[in-house]
């Protein structure tokens, strides 16, 4: 390679680099603060003109949280798979053979979801719902509101089942 063709690749990578650490820093890289997902903007306030009253108005701006967190692992192909629903109804889908891609509950959806979830009870049942002597299930772990449980289906609770089939299509789907 040419000592002029060396420089400017040279000069290239300093310039991606300077590039590349301005649009870091402008996206908040690197400090402590949490910033939203891009499927959360809609759930923060938009800028308006200063109130002209002397107290600030109450933020009503409801927030977008995690709903539930929902994994399947497991079976002879070694399937883990991971849905994240927030409660504005979108949600995440991650898998080993895709990559991730987000979606959108419509607003029934989501409650009939949210109904299955408070008739599922999750923290009067088990935290470990497994037959331990079967090979090669697949694990659904299902996480809300601070409780957790972990199922392969063999032992029947209908209401846990139905929200664990419920959002396995979620996961096949996306």
């Amino acid at each position: 390679m040419s000592g002029k063709v060396r420089a400017v690749t040279v000069a290239l990578a300093v310039a991606s680099v300077v590039v590349l650490s301005g649009a870091c820093d402008a996206q908040g890289a690197g400090n402590d603060k949490a910033t939203p997902r891009e499927s959360d903007t809609s759930a923060v306030p938009s800028a308006t003109a200063p109130s002209t009253a002397t107290s600030p108005a109450p933020d009503t701006t409801p927030q977008v949280r995690l709903l539930v967190n929902f994994m399947i692992s497991g079976g002879y192909a070694g399937r883990r798979d991971q849905l994240l629903l927030y409660t504005d109804g979108t949600y995440t889908v991650s898998t080993r053979n895709k990559p991730s891609s987000t979606h959108r509950l419509d607003a029934k959806a989501l409650g009939e979801l949210r109904a299955d979830l408070k008739n599922a009870d999750l923290g009067s049942l088990p935290g470990r719902i497994i037959d331990e002597q079967a090979r090669d299930m697949f694990q659904y772990r299902l996480a809300h509101e601070g409780h957790v449980v972990i199922t392969d289906l063999t032992r029947s609770y209908p209401r846990l089942d139905k929200v664990v089939h419920r959002l396995e299509r979620l996961v096949d789907a996306g």
